[in-house]
């Protein structure tokens, strides 16, 4: 019975440990990572916690076992599939701009600026300080000048924006969101901004990143 409940205080306190790094999650789910090293590496604060000498054979044993409960929480129950669709859009910029009353009055002549109908963009994201607006390149002179009277805190430019199309249904999935922000951060691709509808998830990256991150959505789709 002490054995049992040793393992049991072993196990959850290794499953913290690993879940407070999200890589080190990551390289648990794809069981790539060697059990008997990284067992070891948690050994000293597991024996810290308990204030006893523990097994690094023990560690391993709850691993491994957290390692099945990890694909059995994302592998499985996500499956995305060909209802799923990608698009990239390229020259975005993003601008942030300080919050204003009169920032906010100037959204209508904005929306008039875009040509929707061949592809225009524009998305604002309200922050309790900062407006974020994400729009076209070839806006972004005329929105400037709109905004000559507001503070723009940060312009950013040579972004794409990568749009990951699903149903409905997919909202009502716990994890979804996690799933695909997880293989972009495995492969440092950086999110500059997430903008989110009822059946689209966009992601703003920099135009470095762009084809690294398609190529890494396009594999999860295809999985």
């Amino acid at each position: 019975m002490i054995f049992i409940q040793n393992m049991v205080t072993i196990a959850h306190l290794a499953e913290k440990l690993v879940s407070d790094k999200p890589f080190l999650q990551e390289a648990l789910f794809r069981k790539i990572i060697n059990y008997q090293s990284l067992a070891e590496e948690l050994q000293p604060e597991i024996e810290k916690e308990l204030k006893k000498k523990v097994k690094a054979t023990t560690i391993m044993i709850s691993l491994r076992r957290y390692a099945d409960k990890l694909e059995e929480r994302y592998l499985k129950k996500i499956v995305f599939g060909p209802e799923c669709d990608l698009d990239m859009k390229s020259k975005i910029i993003e601008l942030s701009v300080k919050k204003s009353n009169s920032l906010f009055s100037l959204v209508p002549k904005m929306f008039s600026l875009i040509d929707f109908e061949k592809g225009g963009i524009l998305n604002f994201t309200n922050g309790n300080f900062d407006v974020s607006i994400v729009t076209n390149e070839k806006y972004k002179d005329e929105i400037l000048e709109l905004l000559k009277k507001e503070t723009i805190i940060e312009t950013n430019v040579n972004l794409v924006a990568l749009s990951f199309r699903y149903s409905k249904e997919f909202r009502q999935i716990p994890g979804v969101l996690h799933q695909t922000i997880r293989v972009l951060a495995w492969e440092n691709v950086n999110i500059i901004e997430l903008i989110e509808t009822m059946t689209e998830t966009i992601f703003i990256l920099n135009e470095d990143d762009s084809l690294r991150a398609f190529k890494v959505l396009q594999n999860l789709i295809k999985q």
